[in-house]
């Protein structure tokens, strides 16, 4: 049997591919396209997918079908999944507000293929300025991984705690 070659993802032309479909597919309704996950964090491997986060005024079923067929078309295309999460831009500021363990994932590492108006970028400020007033220090950080002080010494609590 065979062994079915994996070809490596040209991530220049994958984003330009997932850019400008977005781009028709949703027209005004676009707000952003931002990748993150392993290829944001640069350490993509052969099978990694494309997380892209796709940030919308409203989020339809219509929306979530044309963005599907949208996903199928670069599986065929570039023989990788894209993984899209469409949130509504009131979704993403209520996640800022929260300082929502997802949002602050994509703070970390994201690139923005397409930003109306800049808004994304805007957002990533007003979060960044939330985590600077948490006053928490970050003594540990790989990628989207993230440790303070604080968090180190709740795991020791955890793991030394007597029974």
């Amino acid at each position: 049997m065979k062994e079915k070659l994996i070809r490596p993802l040209n991530y220049i032309e994958a984003c330009k591919y997932i850019g400008t479909r977005l781009k028709i597919v949703l027209g005004d309704n676009l707000i952003s396209i931002v990748i993150f996950g392993s290829y944001a964090m640069l350490v993509p491997d052969i099978y990694s997918d494309i997380d892209t986060l796709i940030v919308v005024h409203e989020v339809t079923p219509k929306i979530e079908e044309v963005i599907n067929e949208v996903a199928t078309d670069f599986a065929i295309t570039f023989g990788r999944t894209l993984s899209p999460v469409v949130l509504s831009s009131k979704d993403i500021e209520d996640s800022i507000n929260a300082v929502d363990s997802f949002i602050v994932f994509i703070f970390w590492a994201h690139d923005i293929l397409y930003d109306k108006k800049n808004w994304f970028r805007q957002q990533m400020d007003l979060l960044q300025q939330k985590l600077m007033k948490t006053k928490k220090k970050i003594i540990f950080r790989r990628g989207a991984l993230v440790w303070t002080l604080e968090d180190l010494k709740i795991l020791q609590g955890n793991i030394t705690k007597p029974r």
